[in-house]
């Protein structure tokens, strides 16, 4: 199960790129391997940086973070550098899909994917399709999926053909989320999106079926994410809205609203890789929180708020992309150029330097 989740944030507005305020802060002090902690002392006003919507981090030194205008900016441990994308278009998700293969969807019908193997480039896959892709994801071993606006839907094998899902026509709306369950003749995708619907099909079927979510009230809910642990499937939206349940059998969905936050929820991802007993979620007005559950009943146990401190805990900052390690580092990403790393208690300004 790969643990990056492609955060689709705000694109379903349309925006070709989101953009902060006239300036933000950068954090000066370095942390002890080169990168930025979190120190709110020394700060210097700077022109804002493109938003970012995704984030695959393959290793402690091999991250990738893609955004606004085909952005795509590679950290070693201690620097960045631009790779290019071939493309000026928005990119909305990157992941890891399996394969060894990473993805990056974005605006227009753009797919781009490389090896994992350093120095590997960046090339176009031609999905024939002029429709916003807003997330990705793969099965570890053969199969891709790609989904997006008015309901698409791409599939194949690694290195084939990736085809449009007629099926996907009984949808309406967008879609902004997808996940991978299982191998073989039992994989089943997934995949979320607005107004309010969730939906799987198995590999062996030609259908879709949708999830009633009439009883949660949710039927009407902007739903912008999904992540899963082979056993619980998490799909989080607008005003703090949680879902979850789990994905080896019929039972019921669970709700649960973050409603002190106020906040809309933009990414789900896995918060203690090694243990699966936590998940990450994050939105708007800087909110970054970590639910502990049972995973038995899928039920949280705690929610903490996680704002970090410094210039990455700002009310002004969004977060739309979470990617974690099983070493114990997260990455998030968001709007201007922020980028921040959580390791143990700690956190560490990553964000992108003046340039990109």
């Amino acid at each position: 199960m790969h643990q990056t989740i492609a955060l689709l944030g705000l694109m379903l507005c349309g925006c070709e790129a989101l953009w902060g305020p006239f300036s933000s802060p950068v954090l000066l002090d370095k942390g002890p391997d080169g990168g930025g902690e979190s120190s709110p002392d020394l700060l210097l006003s700077v022109p804002p940086g493109p938003a970012l919507f995704g984030v695959a981090a393959h290793m402690e030194s091999d991250v990738h973070v893609i955004g606004a205008r085909g952005l795509i900016a590679h950290w070693d441990g201690r620097t960045w550098s631009s790779e290019p994308s071939g493309v000026t278009t928005p990119l909305r998700a990157v992941r890891d899909v399996g394969n060894q293969e990473t993805w990056a969807v974005g605006d227009q019908g753009v797919a781009l994917t490389r090896k994992s193997s350093p120095g590997s480039p960046w090339l176009r896959r031609d999905l024939g399709s002029t429709k916003d892709l807003l997330a990705v994801a793969g099965d570890s071993v053969r199969v891709a999926i790609a989904v997006g606006e008015q309901s698409t839907i791409f599939n194949g094998p690694f290195g084939g053909n990736v085809l449009y899902d007629t099926s996907a026509r009984m949808f309406f709306g967008n879609l902004s989320a997808t996940e991978t369950v299982g191998q073989g003749a039992s994989l089943t995708y997934w995949v979320s999106g607005s107004p309010g619907y969730v939906a799987a099909r198995r590999e062996n079927m030609t259908s879709w079926m949708s999830e009633d979510l009439s009883s949660l009230g949710a039927s009407t809910a902007t739903l912008r994410a999904m992540w899963t642990n082979e056993k619980l499937l998490w799909v989080v939206g607008d005003k703090g809205l949680i879902l979850s349940r789990r994905v080896d059998t019929t039972g019921p969905w669970s709700r649960y609203d973050l409603s002190a936050c106020q906040c809309d929820l933009f990414a789900v991802g896995a918060a203690e890789v090694a243990t699966l007993d936590a998940i990450w979620v994050t939105g708007n007005n800087g909110s970054i929180y970590q639910l502990k559950f049972d995973s038995s009943s899928g039920r949280p146990a705690t929610i903490q708020d996680q704002r970090p401190p410094g210039a990455c805990g700002t009310a002004a900052n969004s977060f739309f992309a979470v990617s974690s390690l099983p070493t114990g580092q997260d990455w998030f990403v968001g709007s201007d150029g922020m980028v921040c790393e959580h390791v143990g208690s700690r956190w560490y300004d990553r964000s992108l330097p003046p340039g990109f």
